[in-house]
C-alpha cells in the first residue's frame, strides 16, 4: 500500500514565501503545497483533505499494462489530517494521519473495509532560503518516518484484503528539495528521497527485506497576485526486488510513473483551498509490478501567524 497523496507529497515538497495577496507559489509554496508546509510568516498550519483512488489496471513484471477485468473494481476513499509547527527559523515539524475505506470486487466476490492508516511524521530543515531576488534555488533537507499504525495486508481478515490500511512495516525517508520562485509569477521545485523500510516476516518465518525505494519529483507552474496558483509535475518511483530469506525475488522489482496536477486558491489570509490529482501513466516501460490508479483529492488549509 502506498502512502496517500498528502502524506506522500508532504515528505517531498518545500515551502516558499511570496509577497502580497498571493501568499503562495504554485505547487508547493507557502500553503499551496499538497502537504501542510509553512511559509516564512506562518507559525502553524492545519490541513484537512478528502480524496479517492480508482484503480484502473496493473503493471506486469515485464512492464506491460493490463486493465482490470470487466466488472472488477478497486476503489478507495481517504480522509487525512495534517498538522505542522515551526520549531525554529529554518526548522519545521509535522504529522499526518489518514483514515481509509476500500471497496473491492474480483469476479463474483465483493467486499469492503477500512480503518486508521499509517501515521507519517516529517521534518524539514532549510539550508539555503529561497528568495526570488537570488539566481540560485533554495535548498531544504527533508525527513519523514512512516509508522505502521494501519492494518497490513498480512493481518487482513478480508478475503480480498479490503480492510488493509497500512504498509505493515516502518519506513524512514531522507530527502532533499530544491525550489525557485521568479517575481514574474513562476515557481519550480524538484525533490529526491529514498525510503528505507524495516524487515518483515512471512508465515514460514523467512525474513523479507524490501529494497530502498527511490522517489523523484519535479513540478512547474504559474502563480498570480489574486491568490491563485497551478502546476503540473511528474513523479518517478523505482525499487529493486526484495530479498526473501536472503535471496532476491525473481521479477519482483517495482516501478511507477505518475503525472501530478495541482491548483490552489487563497480564500482569505488564513484559509486556502487546494485540489490535486495523481494519475499513473499507462505507458509501456514506465511501470512494473505496481497498480495504476487515478487519485484526486480536495482539501483546505488553516494557518496561524500570517498577518491579516
Amino acid at each position: 500500500m502506498r502512502p496517500g497523496p498528502i502524506a506522500l507529497t508532504a515528505a517531498l515538497l518545500a515551502a516558499l514565501a511570496a509577497p502580497g495577496r498571493a501568499r503562495a507559489a504554485a505547487c508547493c509554496g507557502s500553503g499551496h503545497g499538497v502537504g501542510p508546509l509553512l511559509a516564512d510568516a506562518e507559525r502553524a498550519a492545519l490541513t484537512l483533505g478528502l480524496g479517492a483512488s480508482l484503480r484502473v489496471g496493473q503493471w506486469s513484471y515485464r512492464g506491460e499494462f493490463r486493465s482490470l477485468s470487466g466488472g472488477d473494481f478497486d476503489r478507495e476513499i481517504r480522509a487525512e489530517i495534517g498538522w505542522i509547527v515551526r520549531a525554529g527559523q529554518s526548522f519545521q515539524l509535522g504529522v499526518t494521519a489518514p483514515a481509509i475505506y476500500t471497496f473491492k470486487q474480483t469476479g463474483d466476490l465483493a467486499s469492503s473495509g477500512g480503518g486508521a492508516g499509517d501515521v507519517t511524521a516529517f521534518a524539514r530543515y532549510e539550508i539555503v532560503p529561497s528568495r526570488a531576488s537570488r539566481p540560485y534555488p533554495g535548498v531544504a533537507l527533508t525527513l519523514s518516518t512512516l509508522l505502521p499504525t494501519g492494518r497490513s495486508a498480512e493481518r487482513s481478515r478480508d478475503p480480498l484484503g479490503a480492510d488493509a490500511t497500512g504498509l505493515g512495516v516502518a519506513e524512514i525517508r531522507p530527502g532533499i528539495a530544491l525550489e525557485k520562485r521568479w517575481d514574474f509569477g513562476l515557481y519550480a521545485t524538484a525533490a529526491a528521497s529514498i525510503g528505507i523500510r524495516t524487515v518483515d516476516h512471512l508465515a514460514s518465518g523467512a525474513l523479507v527485506a524490501a529494497a530502498p525505494r527511490l522517489q523523484l519529483f519535479g513540478a512547474l507552474g504559474p502563480f498570480w497576485d489574486m491568490g491563485l496558483s497551478t502546476s503540473l509535475g511528474i513523479l518517478f518511483e523505482r525499487e529493486a526486488a526484495p530479498s526473501i530469506g536472503g535471496v532476491a525475488a525473481a521479477g519482483a522489482a517495482r516501478a511507477r510513473t505518475a503525472a501530478v496536477a495541482f491548483v490552489a486558491y487563497d480564500l482569505d489570509p488564513r484559509w486556502t483551498a487546494v485540489a490535486s490529482a495523481t494519475i499513473d501513466l499507462p505507458i509501456r516501460g514506465l511501470g512494473q509490478n505496481e497498480p495504476l490508479a487515478v487519485a484526486p483529492i480536495l482539501g483546505v488549509r488553516r494557518v496561524w501567524g500570517t498577518a491579516e
